[in-house]
């Protein structure tokens, strides 16, 4: 909220009041009023003080329309992939961090949940200003990707009773496989030349229904992130039927960027993450995920 109110009082022998006042009652909309009342019996003193009422006045509305400049931005999000994105994209890690970045720049930010598969397309409809999670591996014409704000590990689980042996890409080939939608973009030209030939492998854009394939045994191996899987373990599953699991580490980590229709607003974006990463905040938040591998964590184990 915006509010310039200003007021002078010249002396009462030349019976003379100035009232400004005006309001802006939220960032997009403007709303003001300007009220100016003059009694005097000097001609001279009165164009003074017009003249000085419009000089305000100008400020007054360069100051609005700057203000009115910081609007909502529409920004794409993948569906909800805990613990990054929440409650259809209003909360998580990954919501947060994009959330307090923005408000350092003074914009607000309005997420709309899309499959995972259309985020690479987004941007060539105009109702987005953004989209996240993207990878560089996957050029775009006209977007302007950001620098790297958020670290996915993507790995490969089986379950312990399976006795899975996989050391690297190639040994996928070996059992059926699930991945998340746009793995075979993502993950590498290995792994993308791997999945043209896998007879048994699937892409799906509920990642909770990879755990559930996995844990029923309809699925051998699936392939997602370390810290989504441990979330969903934990939801999905009851401590006490919760089975042994296999973590292969074969995939390096990932590092994902905005995409920005605008070239200045994502160099905005660039300079306001590289000061709030540096941040207590930005710590906080990552523990309050208890979040692994992300922007130089220690690495994960395989159990």
């Amino acid at each position: 909220m915006f509010c310039l109110r200003i007021n002078f009082k010249l002396d009462p022998r030349h019976k003379v009041f100035l009232q400004i006042s005006a309001t802006l009652y939220q960032v997009g909309t403007k709303t003001g009023y300007a009220i100016l009342i003059i009694r005097s019996n000097s001609d001279g003193l009165m164009e003074k003080l017009k003249f000085l009422f419009c000089v305000i006045l100008c400020i007054f509305v360069s100051l609005t329309n700057a203000q009115a400049d910081r609007r909502t931005l529409s920004i794409a999000v993948g569906w909800d992939k805990p613990p990054y994105v929440m409650s259809d994209a209003q909360s998580g890690y990954e919501i947060e961090v994009i959330s307090d970045v923005l408000t350092i720049l003074g914009y607000e930010a309005k997420f709309i949940p899309i499959p995972y598969g259309r985020s690479y397309d987004i941007l060539f409809n105009s109702r987005f200003d953004a989209v996240t999670t993207l990878s560089h591996k996957v050029k775009i014409e006209g977007v302007y990707l950001s620098s790297v704000y958020i670290e996915y590990q993507n790995v490969a689980i089986s379950r312990r009773a399976l006795n899975a042996n996989i050391d690297k890409i190639s040994d996928l080939a070996k059992y059926s496989l699930v991945a998340f939608q746009n793995a075979h973009r993502v993950l590498g030209f290995e792994f993308g030349e791997m999945t043209l030939s896998h007879k048994q492998y699937l892409e799906v854009p509920d990642q909770a229904r990879q755990v559930r394939l996995l844990l029923t045994g309809k699925m051998q191996v699936i392939v997602m992130d370390i810290n989504i899987f441990r979330y969903l373990h934990n939801q999905i599953i009851p401590q006490a039927e919760q089975q042994a699991v296999t973590i292969h580490p074969v995939f390096p980590i990932n590092g994902y960027r905005m995409g920005f229709s605008n070239e200045a607003l994502n160099d905005e974006f660039n300079e306001a993450f590289a000061i709030y990463r540096k941040t207590k905040q930005f710590l906080r938040l990552q523990q309050k995920y208890n979040l692994h591998n992300q922007l130089g964590a220690a690495q994960i184990s395989k159990d």
